[in-house]
């Protein structure tokens, strides 16, 4: 239950970092609480038992939510530092192509093209993308699911919605075969 609590996070807004870290830690802080617990109350023994595994397993996966919102939170603030970078290049760039407008002088009539040149497309150029056929990609589904999230950080927030449910599911398949598998077979002997 608590490791399904940390996914919740994946469903916040990355810039609410406040509601994601208390969440992770908190979810953290009771999942070491609880293996501290049930540690406790069972005899010390030599090999790993299977709640072992269970608890350790559980535990990665609420660190590994934490983690997931550490790397959102970095990737936020470089898409943010990327797109600051961007905007500050387009205004140089506008200042300085409107300074070249006026290098031949105030009396000086220069016909500038209203568009900017590496923007103009030849005609035979735009027929030949309006009649193109795109060629269909093995990827294009993907592609175009993953571009409706523009930033880098609410992708990971998606993929990890995805992601961090099916290795849980695979884990517990895996898990409970397993352990109740073995229990058929040491009550046989």
């Amino acid at each position: 239950m608590l490791v399904i609590v940390s996914w919740v996070s994946f469903w916040l807004d990355q810039s609410a970092v406040p509601a994601r870290v208390s969440l992770g830690v908190t979810t953290l802080l009771t999942m070491a609480t609880q293996t501290s617990g049930i540690n406790a109350s069972l005899p010390p023994v030599s090999y790993t038992k299977a709640i072992d595994v269970w608890t350790g397993v559980c535990l990665t996966f609420v660190f590994g939510a934490l983690l997931e919102f550490a790397l959102v939170n970095y990737a936020s603030r470089s898409d943010t530092h990327r797109d600051d970078m961007s905007k500050k290049r387009d205004l140089e760039r506008t200042v300085s192509m409107d300074v070249g407008d006026y290098e031949d002088g105030p009396n000086s009539f220069n016909m500038k093209p209203l568009m900017r040149p590496e923007l103009m497309m030849s005609r035979d150029k735009m027929s030949q993308i309006i009649h193109q056929t795109p060629p269909m990609e093995k990827n294009s589904c993907w592609k175009s699911w993953m571009s409706k999230f523009p930033t880098r950080s609410k992708r990971i927030d998606v993929i990890s919605r995805i992601l961090f449910p099916m290795v849980f599911a695979m884990f517990n398949m895996s898990y409970w075969s397993t352990y109740l598998f073995r229990e058929g077979v040491d009550e046989d002997k």
